[in-house]
């Protein structure tokens, strides 16, 4: 996929790339062909060597963009199968730590929750605060405070133990997904950065080559070649006047922040993976 700004980019690029490698060769031997012969040992200047060098320079600039956007892409695909995969491994830990509670409350009574496992209220269902709730859970299972340990009843064992390690389990699964898309968030943010310092050089080299080329049609009378370069020159111009005034209006948004950029995983957004990568 391209975003929709780079693929207009891509567009003009490729249209004032075509006019110079269809239509180049011929203008350039005409010009040269109406320099004077020069003098023994005088530097000739070659509009031929002038055009490889503006081809060179607008193949450059194009392929950056798409390097470095492609490279984006894939990060955010990344980072997106982790959010689905962190998802799961949440549901997963919350499951069992629910599991955990009711078999608790269904053996001691619903009153001694915080006694047997430090919880109380409400299961939590993300990160951080459920993280810290299993874990206090553990240290209790695995170390209690009284005489509540391994019991049977109704001819089932309860075991402390046992509770405690498929809870460490299910948290250090979670914990290693975890950090899995924190790491792939900031490799995303990483890819971000490159592809707007493409686009930005883009933005730089792109109006004047194609204004240097128009000027060099027009010397050689190819004026109609010339405007349809000149139209591709200011569409580029109105393309980062209309990214500039996005920038501005991003800058007096709440956070500033672009829609394709990875949010952290804060919660609860981590139950609803949904990357923007318009």
């Amino acid at each position: 996929m391209r975003f929709k700004q780079n693929t207009q980019r891509l567009g003009m690029a490729k249209e004032v790339l075509a006019s110079l490698q269809i239509f180049g060769d011929t203008v350039a031997d005409r010009l040269d062909a109406d320099q004077s012969e020069p003098a023994e040992g005088e530097v000739v200047f070659r509009y031929r060597m002038l055009f490889e060098r503006l081809e060179s320079d607008l193949v450059a600039v194009r392929s950056g963009i798409v390097t470095a956007e492609d490279a984006h892409v894939r990060n955010l695909v990344r980072y997106s199968n982790q959010r689905n995969r962190n998802t799961e491994v949440t549901a997963g830990l919350y499951g069992q730590q629910v599991w955990v509670r009711q078999t608790l409350s269904g053996v001691y009574g619903q009153k001694r929750g915080f006694e047997l496992g430090a919880y109380s209220g409400p299961t939590p269902r993300y990160g951080e605060d459920l993280l810290r709730e299993v874990e206090h859970t553990i240290q209790l299972l695995r170390e209690p405070e009284g005489d509540q340990a391994s019991i049977r009843v109704g001819g089932v064992t309860i075991d402390f133990g046992e509770m405690a390690l498929d809870l460490e389990t299910e948290k250090t699964g979670f914990g290693e997904v975890r950090a899995e898309l924190e790491r792939r968030r900031k490799a995303a943010k990483e890819t971000r950065i490159r592809k707007n310092e493409a686009i930005a050089e883009f933005d730089r080299v792109f109006p004047w080559l194609a204004q240097t080329l128009e000027s060099v049609f027009r010397l050689a009378g190819e004026h109609e070649l010339a405007d349809q370069i000149r139209t591709s020159s200011r569409r580029s111009h109105r393309r980062q006047e209309g990214d500039g005034a996005a920038e501005e209006a991003g800058d007096a948004s709440s956070d500033g922040s672009e829609t394709e950029e990875p949010a952290s995983p804060a919660e609860p957004a981590e139950t609803a993976p949904s990357e923007s990568v318009a």
